[in-house]
C-alpha cells in the first residue's frame, strides 16, 4: 500500500464518478474486502472469485481507471502474471465546494 489518502470535494466530478462506478458493483467489493492488506495476482483473485479472466479484466480496469487500486507486472514460469494491490490508504469526500 502506498499511503496515500485521497480526498476529493463536490467539484472532483470526474474523480467521483470514476470512484461512485468503481464501488456500485458487487464483485468490485468483493475483490476490494480481498485485497485488505494483501497483493493477488489476477488470475489467482479471478479463481477465488470464480470470475472469467475476460470479467477480471473488466472488473480490474474499473479499479485502476478509479486510483484505487494498482497493477504490478510480475514476470513468472507462465508468463507475465500481474498482482494487484491497493493504490491509497483512505478516500475522504468532503460534502462542500472549495
Amino acid at each position: 500500500m502506498d499511503n496515500r489518502n485521497i480526498v476529493y470535494t463536490l467539484e472532483d466530478d470526474e474523480e467521483l464518478e470514476k470512484l461512485a462506478d468503481a464501488l456500485s458493483s458487487k464483485a468490485r467489493r468483493k475483490i476490494l474486502s480481498m485485497l485488505n492488506g494483501k497483493s493477488y495476482a489476477i488470475g489467482e483473485l479471478g479463481s477465488a472469485l470464480d470470475l472469467a479472466p475476460s470479467t477480471m479484466s473488466f472488473h480490474i480496469k474499473i479499479l485502476k481507471d478509479a486510483g484505487i487500486i494498482k497493477i504490478v507486472p510480475s514476470p513468472s514460469k507462465q508468463g507475465n502474471e500481474k498482482n494487484i494491490s491497493f493504490n491509497m490508504e483512505s478516500v475522504k469526500i468532503g460534502l462542500y465546494k472549495e
